[in-house]
Protein backbone atom coordinates (compact mmCIF):
# COMPACT_ATOMS: atom_id res chain seq x y z
CA UNK A 1 0.00 0.00 0.00
CA UNK A 2 3.02 2.31 0.29
CA UNK A 3 3.58 2.23 -3.50
CA UNK A 4 0.22 3.86 -4.08
CA UNK A 5 0.56 4.82 -7.77
CA UNK A 6 1.72 1.36 -8.80
CA UNK A 7 -1.06 -0.22 -6.73
CA UNK A 8 -3.73 1.99 -8.34
CA UNK A 9 -2.47 1.28 -11.84
CA UNK A 10 -2.29 -2.47 -11.17
CA UNK A 11 -5.96 -2.61 -10.12
CA UNK A 12 -7.50 -0.34 -12.77
CA UNK A 13 -5.55 -1.94 -15.63
CA UNK A 14 -6.88 -5.41 -14.75
CA UNK A 15 -10.60 -4.81 -14.28
CA UNK A 16 -11.31 -7.26 -17.11
CA UNK A 17 -9.95 -10.13 -14.98
CA UNK A 18 -12.54 -12.66 -13.80
CA UNK A 19 -11.55 -11.90 -10.22
CA UNK A 20 -13.51 -8.61 -10.45
CA UNK A 21 -16.74 -10.49 -11.23
CA UNK A 22 -17.01 -11.17 -7.52
CA UNK A 23 -18.42 -8.92 -4.75
CA UNK A 24 -16.16 -6.03 -3.77
CA UNK A 25 -15.88 -7.33 -0.18
CA UNK A 26 -14.32 -10.57 -1.43
CA UNK A 27 -12.04 -8.92 -4.00
CA UNK A 28 -10.61 -6.63 -1.32
CA UNK A 29 -9.13 -9.71 0.36
CA UNK A 30 -7.43 -10.82 -2.86
CA UNK A 31 -3.80 -10.12 -2.06
CA UNK A 32 -2.87 -10.20 -5.74
CA UNK A 33 -4.58 -6.83 -6.16
CA UNK A 34 -5.09 -5.49 -2.61
CA UNK A 35 -1.98 -6.57 -0.78
CA UNK A 36 -2.23 -5.75 2.93
CA UNK A 37 -6.01 -5.32 3.13
CA UNK A 38 -7.50 -7.60 5.79
CA UNK A 39 -10.93 -8.29 7.19
CA UNK A 40 -11.26 -5.25 9.46
CA UNK A 41 -9.77 -2.87 6.85
CA UNK A 42 -12.21 -3.89 4.13
CA UNK A 43 -15.15 -3.30 6.47
CA UNK A 44 -13.87 0.15 7.49
CA UNK A 45 -13.13 1.23 3.89
CA UNK A 46 -16.52 0.16 2.49
CA UNK A 47 -18.35 1.68 5.45
CA UNK A 48 -16.71 5.10 5.01
CA UNK A 49 -17.73 5.20 1.34
CA UNK A 50 -21.20 3.72 1.99
CA UNK A 51 -20.54 0.96 -0.57
CA UNK A 52 -22.63 -2.24 -0.18
CA UNK A 53 -20.20 -5.09 0.49
CA UNK A 54 -21.85 -7.40 -2.04
CA UNK A 55 -21.80 -4.95 -4.96
CA UNK A 56 -19.88 -6.20 -8.01
CA UNK A 57 -16.24 -5.13 -7.73
CA UNK A 58 -16.03 -4.10 -11.38
CA UNK A 59 -19.11 -1.89 -10.99
CA UNK A 60 -17.50 -0.11 -8.04
CA UNK A 61 -14.11 0.40 -9.67
CA UNK A 62 -14.79 0.95 -13.37
CA UNK A 63 -15.56 4.68 -13.03
CA UNK A 64 -12.29 5.55 -11.28
CA UNK A 65 -9.54 7.46 -13.03
CA UNK A 66 -6.06 6.07 -13.41
CA UNK A 67 -4.78 9.31 -11.91
CA UNK A 68 -5.95 10.04 -8.37
CA UNK A 69 -8.04 13.21 -8.74
CA UNK A 70 -8.17 13.60 -4.98
CA UNK A 71 -4.38 13.61 -4.73
CA UNK A 72 -4.09 16.20 -7.50
CA UNK A 73 -6.69 18.42 -5.85
CA UNK A 74 -4.86 18.10 -2.55
CA UNK A 75 -1.62 19.35 -4.11
CA UNK A 76 -3.45 22.29 -5.66
CA UNK A 77 -5.18 23.01 -2.36
CA UNK A 78 -1.82 23.30 -0.67
CA UNK A 79 -0.96 26.06 -3.15
CA UNK A 80 -4.43 27.61 -3.36
CA UNK A 81 -6.50 27.19 -0.21
CA UNK A 82 -9.79 28.01 -1.97
CA UNK A 83 -9.75 24.93 -4.26
CA UNK A 84 -12.60 22.54 -3.43
CA UNK A 85 -11.35 19.10 -2.38
CA UNK A 86 -12.80 15.89 -3.85
CA UNK A 87 -13.98 13.00 -1.71
CA UNK A 88 -11.48 10.09 -1.71
CA UNK A 89 -12.37 6.99 -3.72
CA UNK A 90 -12.01 3.34 -2.72
CA UNK A 91 -8.48 2.89 -3.97
CA UNK A 92 -7.27 5.96 -2.13
CA UNK A 93 -8.82 4.74 1.12
CA UNK A 94 -7.05 1.42 0.58
CA UNK A 95 -3.91 3.53 0.88
CA UNK A 96 -4.85 6.02 3.61
CA UNK A 97 -6.86 3.88 6.04
CA UNK A 98 -3.98 1.45 6.72
CA UNK A 99 -1.73 4.48 7.24
CA UNK A 100 -4.11 5.77 9.91
CA UNK A 101 -3.52 2.55 11.86
CA UNK A 102 0.24 2.76 11.35
CA UNK A 103 0.27 6.42 12.43
CA UNK A 104 -1.34 5.59 15.79
CA UNK A 105 2.23 5.36 17.04
CA UNK A 106 2.04 1.81 18.32
CA UNK A 107 -1.43 2.27 19.84
CA UNK A 108 -3.13 0.52 16.94
CA UNK A 109 -2.52 -2.97 15.62
CA UNK A 110 0.68 -4.21 17.23
CA UNK A 111 1.13 -8.00 17.75
CA UNK A 112 3.42 -7.34 20.74
CA UNK A 113 0.89 -5.14 22.56
CA UNK A 114 -1.89 -6.46 24.77
CA UNK A 115 -3.91 -3.23 25.02
CA UNK A 116 -6.06 -2.54 21.95
CA UNK A 117 -8.47 -0.04 23.52
CA UNK A 118 -7.33 2.88 21.32
CA UNK A 119 -7.44 0.74 18.20
CA UNK A 120 -10.93 -0.55 19.01
CA UNK A 121 -12.07 3.03 19.61
CA UNK A 122 -10.78 3.91 16.14
CA UNK A 123 -12.99 1.25 14.51
CA UNK A 124 -16.23 2.66 13.08
CA UNK A 125 -17.81 -0.46 11.60
CA UNK A 126 -15.91 -3.67 12.20
CA UNK A 127 -17.31 -5.57 15.19
CA UNK A 128 -19.17 -2.42 16.32
CA UNK A 129 -22.56 -2.71 18.07
CA UNK A 130 -25.47 -1.88 15.77
CA UNK A 131 -23.70 -3.01 12.59
CA UNK A 132 -24.88 -5.92 10.46
CA UNK A 133 -22.80 -8.94 9.54
CA UNK A 134 -22.94 -11.69 6.92
CA UNK A 135 -20.69 -14.52 5.81
CA UNK A 136 -19.23 -14.03 2.35
CA UNK A 137 -18.70 -16.89 -0.12
CA UNK A 138 -15.31 -17.62 1.46
CA UNK A 139 -16.80 -18.05 4.94
CA UNK A 140 -15.39 -14.74 6.25
CA UNK A 141 -17.64 -12.39 8.23
CA UNK A 142 -18.14 -8.94 6.67
CA UNK A 143 -19.48 -6.10 8.82
CA UNK A 144 -21.53 -3.33 7.19
CA UNK A 145 -24.41 -0.91 7.51
CA UNK A 146 -27.51 -0.74 5.31
CA UNK A 147 -28.15 -2.82 2.20
CA UNK A 148 -25.70 -5.74 1.68
CA UNK A 149 -25.88 -5.47 -2.12
CA UNK A 150 -27.23 -7.53 -5.05
CA UNK A 151 -24.58 -10.27 -4.85
CA UNK A 152 -25.23 -11.26 -1.23
CA UNK A 153 -25.38 -15.08 -0.86
CA UNK A 154 -28.93 -16.39 -1.21
CA UNK A 155 -30.56 -17.09 2.13
CA UNK A 156 -27.58 -15.54 3.91
CA UNK A 157 -28.19 -14.77 7.57
CA UNK A 158 -26.18 -13.20 10.29
CA UNK A 159 -24.21 -15.94 12.11
CA UNK A 160 -25.94 -17.21 15.27
CA UNK A 161 -24.53 -15.77 18.47
CA UNK A 162 -22.85 -18.93 19.86
CA UNK A 163 -21.31 -19.99 16.54
CA UNK A 164 -20.40 -16.44 15.60
CA UNK A 165 -18.14 -15.91 18.61
CA UNK A 166 -15.65 -18.59 17.51
CA UNK A 167 -15.87 -17.70 13.82
CA UNK A 168 -15.37 -13.99 14.38
CA UNK A 169 -12.37 -14.64 16.59
CA UNK A 170 -10.85 -16.43 13.59
CA UNK A 171 -11.79 -13.46 11.36
CA UNK A 172 -9.84 -10.95 13.45
CA UNK A 173 -6.67 -9.56 11.91
CA UNK A 174 -5.37 -8.83 15.41
CA UNK A 175 -5.24 -10.89 18.64
CA UNK A 176 -8.41 -11.01 20.71
CA UNK A 177 -8.53 -11.53 24.45
CA UNK A 178 -10.42 -14.72 25.01
CA UNK A 179 -12.79 -15.00 27.94
CA UNK A 180 -11.93 -17.83 30.35
CA UNK A 181 -14.01 -20.92 29.80
CA UNK A 182 -16.73 -21.54 32.34
CA UNK A 183 -16.19 -24.42 34.73
CA UNK A 184 -18.25 -27.47 33.90
CA UNK A 185 -17.81 -29.26 37.23
CA UNK A 186 -21.04 -27.82 38.62
CA UNK A 187 -22.99 -28.84 35.54
CA UNK A 188 -21.50 -32.34 35.59
CA UNK A 189 -22.45 -32.89 39.25
CA UNK A 190 -25.98 -31.64 38.58
CA UNK A 191 -26.37 -33.93 35.57
CA UNK A 192 -25.20 -36.94 37.59
CA UNK A 193 -27.72 -36.16 40.36
CA UNK A 194 -30.56 -35.84 37.82
CA UNK A 195 -29.52 -39.09 36.14
CA UNK A 196 -29.48 -40.92 39.50
CA UNK A 197 -32.89 -39.52 40.44
CA UNK A 198 -34.37 -40.60 37.10
CA UNK A 199 -32.93 -44.09 37.61
CA UNK A 200 -34.60 -44.36 41.03
CA UNK A 201 -37.94 -43.21 39.55
CA UNK A 202 -37.72 -45.82 36.79
CA UNK A 203 -36.98 -48.58 39.35
CA UNK A 204 -39.98 -47.57 41.50
CA UNK A 205 -42.25 -47.52 38.44
CA UNK A 206 -40.97 -50.95 37.40
CA UNK A 207 -41.74 -52.40 40.87
CA UNK A 208 -45.23 -50.87 40.84
CA UNK A 209 -45.95 -52.34 37.42
CA UNK A 210 -44.79 -55.78 38.60
CA UNK A 211 -47.01 -55.58 41.71
CA UNK A 212 -49.97 -54.50 39.61
CA UNK A 213 -49.38 -57.48 37.29
CA UNK A 214 -49.32 -59.94 40.22
CA UNK A 215 -52.60 -58.52 41.53
CA UNK A 216 -54.27 -58.95 38.15
CA UNK A 217 -53.11 -62.59 37.90
CA UNK A 218 -54.41 -63.37 41.41
CA UNK A 219 -57.76 -61.78 40.59
CA UNK A 220 -58.13 -63.86 37.43
CA UNK A 221 -57.33 -67.08 39.34
CA UNK A 222 -59.84 -66.25 42.06
CA UNK A 223 -62.50 -65.55 39.45
CA UNK A 224 -61.78 -68.93 37.80
CA UNK A 225 -62.19 -70.76 41.13
CA UNK A 226 -65.51 -69.05 41.79
CA UNK A 227 -66.79 -69.96 38.34
CA UNK A 228 -65.75 -73.59 38.89
CA UNK A 229 -67.63 -73.80 42.21
CA UNK A 230 -70.71 -72.24 40.63
CA UNK A 231 -70.62 -74.80 37.80
CA UNK A 232 -70.42 -77.70 40.28
CA UNK A 233 -73.43 -76.36 42.22
CA UNK A 234 -75.51 -76.10 39.03
CA UNK A 235 -74.60 -79.68 38.07
CA UNK A 236 -75.67 -80.96 41.50
CA UNK A 237 -79.00 -79.20 41.21
CA UNK A 238 -79.59 -80.68 37.76
CA UNK A 239 -78.77 -84.16 39.11
CA UNK A 240 -81.07 -83.80 42.10
CA UNK A 241 -83.88 -82.62 39.83
CA UNK A 242 -83.40 -85.47 37.38
CA UNK A 243 -83.38 -88.31 40.04
CA UNK A 244 -87.08 -88.09 41.21
CA UNK A 245 -88.27 -88.14 37.61
CA UNK A 246 -86.29 -91.27 36.87
CA UNK A 247 -87.69 -93.02 39.99
CA UNK A 248 -91.22 -92.15 38.95
CA UNK A 249 -90.70 -93.66 35.51
CA UNK A 250 -89.36 -96.92 37.02
CA UNK A 251 -92.38 -97.15 39.34
CA UNK A 252 -94.79 -96.72 36.45
CA UNK A 253 -93.08 -99.44 34.40
CA UNK A 254 -93.21 -101.81 37.39
CA UNK A 255 -96.96 -101.28 37.88
CA UNK A 256 -97.59 -101.80 34.20
CA UNK A 257 -95.86 -105.18 34.25
CA UNK A 258 -97.84 -106.27 37.33
CA UNK A 259 -101.18 -105.35 35.80
CA UNK A 260 -100.39 -107.42 32.69
CA UNK A 261 -99.78 -110.44 34.82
Amino acid sequence: MFEYKSFRENVLSRLSDHAFDKPICEVLLNQKYFNGIGNYLRAEILYRLNIPPFECARTVLKGLDLEDVCETKQLMADAKKHVKQEAPDLLRLCHTVPLEVVNMGGKGYDPEKADYSDFEAWLQCYYVDGMKSLRDNNGRTIWFSGNPGPMAPKGAKSPKAKKRIKKEEDDHDYPVKKKPAKSRSGNTTEKKAIKKENGIKRQIKKEKDAESGRRKVGKVRKTGVNLNKKSQTVNRKKKNTATPAADSQKENRRRTRQSRK
